[in-house]
């Protein structure tokens, strides 16, 4: 908890007193960051298909899900870039329209939500790897 808010106040600071980082790309970070973590968990959540590579067969496949020994995790970096290019782009295009500056609060609330959704993803995967 003390480290999170620790966190979230060097990046507000730095964002909202640089001048050579933009309030455009910071919150693009920010969405790309949390579209990553969450397209990276999404299809072991809801049991989309990925990308396995089966070592030992050599071939590649796409699946819901597979036996123990291929591979999952390039299907999942895959959906991963795919929800970080959709989110980073998306906000900023959606940002390059702004005329004022964001308040301090709204860079405080774009490293939360990024903190935030880095700790859910962490603490989901952590949990299923328990016995």
């Amino acid at each position: 908890m003390v480290f999170s808010m620790l966190a979230m106040k060097a990046c507000v600071g730095f964002a909202s007193r640089s001048s050579s980082v933009k309030p455009r790309v910071f919150f693009g970070v920010c969405a790309a960051i949390v579209g990553f973590a969450l397209f990276y968990t999404l299809p072991i959540y809801a049991r989309l298909p990925r990308t396995f590579y089966d070592p030992l067969a050599r071939r590649w496949f796409v699946a819901a899900s597979a036996p123990p020994l291929p591979m999952g995790y390039y299907g999942q970096i895959l959906w991963g870039i795919a929800g970080a290019l959709i989110a980073g782009g998306g906000v900023m295009m959606l940002t390059a329209r702004m005329k004022r500056t964001p308040s301090e609060r709204a860079f405080a609330l774009g490293a939360a939500w990024t903190l935030t959704t880095i700790a859910i993803v962490l603490g989901y995967f952590t949990w299923n790897n328990w016995p």
